[in-house]
């Protein structure tokens, strides 16, 4: 019995170790990082996230020739209205995330009920904002002055 169960236990490891391919795994050679934050209590999709980010971040640092890039925190809101009553400024409608400052980015959740954007959709949006993060760290320009 405990060699069919050592058995198991093995063949459950090498599956967990193999389940995710090689690429879609966050390379340490990728010298880009993200700290997230979040007030929700669900927050599986940011292992997906980044994953996603290092995937996407790996081309645009190197087409920006970033090398070291700063420290990029993404605080993600539970609700629109929640990241809209966090803003000190008049926002547009569509509006669902931007970034601060040069290592800073604030969104509303891929799961906030009041939007109506895929998970998915959402991602690529984080993406956009990183990249404006990138750029202003490359260029040295006021967040204001780069629109992708």
């Amino acid at each position: 019995m405990k060699k069919y169960l050592i058995i198991i236990l093995s063949l459950c490891i090498i599956y967990l170790a193999t389940s995710m391919s090689e690429g879609d795994q966050p390379s340490n050679d990728i010298p880009c990082n993200f700290i997230f934050e979040s007030v929700e209590s669900n927050t599986d999709y940011l292992d997906e996230l980044e994953i996603y980010l290092y995937k996407n971040s790996k081309e645009i640092l190197e087409d920006l020739q970033i090398e070291t890039p700063e420290i990029i925190t993404i605080t993600f809101y539970s609700s629109k209205a929640e990241y809209q009553n966090s803003l000190n400024r008049i926002f547009e409608d569509y509006e669902i995330g931007h970034a601060k400052s040069r290592t800073e980015i604030e969104m509303v959740s891929p799961l906030a009920s009041d939007i109506n954007i895929s998970k998915e959709d959402m991602f690529k949006v984080v993406v956009h904002e990183v990249t404006h993060c990138y750029m202003n760290q490359k260029y040295e320009k006021s967040i204001n002055q780069v629109w992708l």
